[in-house]
């Protein structure tokens, strides 16, 4: 999977859970600059982060590679 897709996966699942990029920032422990970056397709945070991220708005790692 590409940058472009996966920010796109990550954002319709945010906007799904209703959870704002702010909110979303707070309980993963990402930046909320990191996480426009990676919807927007042009950055993926460091791993771990990553992992936080997608456990936040219950997206398996399946789903994000």
């Amino acid at each position: 999977m590409n940058i472009k897709t996966l920010g796109k996966r990550i954002k319709e699942k945010r906007i799904k859970a209703n959870i704002s990029q702010n909110l979303l920032a707070e309980k993963s422990g990402v930046c909320r600059l990191s996480i426009t970056r990676l919807e927007g397709g042009k950055h993926i945070p460091r791993f771990d982060k990553m992992i936080k991220l997608l456990q936040v708005i219950d997206m398996p790692i399946s789903q994000a590679i």
